[in-house]
């Protein structure tokens, strides 16, 4: 019994991975879309040095804060 369900849990491995990947993939694209949106609504009204601006500054905070928790 116990080999019948390394069978079947080796046949689904490729699968559960297959779908992880997709639902990743899914995610990151609705991500991109939201950002995508934004510098094309900021574009239109001619801010989007502002937009460029407030990612920039908060990549930057980011990073520095990451950098700080990892000393």
């Amino acid at each position: 019994m116990s080999q019948a369900n390394t069978q079947i849990s080796k046949k689904r491995k490729p699968l559960v991975i297959s779908l992880a990947i997709v639902g990743v993939l899914a995610i990151a694209l609705i991500s991109a879309s939201g950002v995508y949106t934004d510098v094309l609504w900021f574009d239109q009204l001619g801010y989007l040095s502002v937009f460029t601006t407030q990612i920039t500054a908060q990549v930057t905070v980011f990073l520095f804060a990451a950098f700080i928790a990892a000393a």
